[in-house]
């Protein structure tokens, strides 16, 4: 673009797109709408990807989750029969 509008502007060379630069408004702006839809299909492929990935984790947390209560059952039942073992029970006088 500044070779675009310097070209353009510096004498000795001919000018065809003189000062707003209407023609290179015009390839911009066709540019642009090439680009735009392509640049949104690609953000709706992305979302659909982070959604794929939040369900997949959500799922392994809850596999997680579940694991982890059941390994603290475990153990919350191996302590409670070591305290029953170990501590004798109080006899009140």
């Amino acid at each position: 673009m500044a070779i675009w509008m310097t070209v353009n502007v510096v004498a000795g060379f001919p000018h065809w797109d003189h000062y707003p630069y209407v023609l290179l408004n015009l390839a911009l702006s066709t540019q642009a709408a090439f680009a735009a839809p392509l640049i949104l299909l690609a953000g709706r492929r992305q979302d659909t990807r982070n959604q794929e990935v939040a369900v997949h984790t959500m799922r392994a947390v809850d596999e997680l989750n579940t694991k982890l209560d059941t390994l603290i059952s475990e153990l919350q039942a191996r302590n409670d029969g070591i305290d029953e073992q170990t501590i004798p029970p109080v006899r009140r006088v």
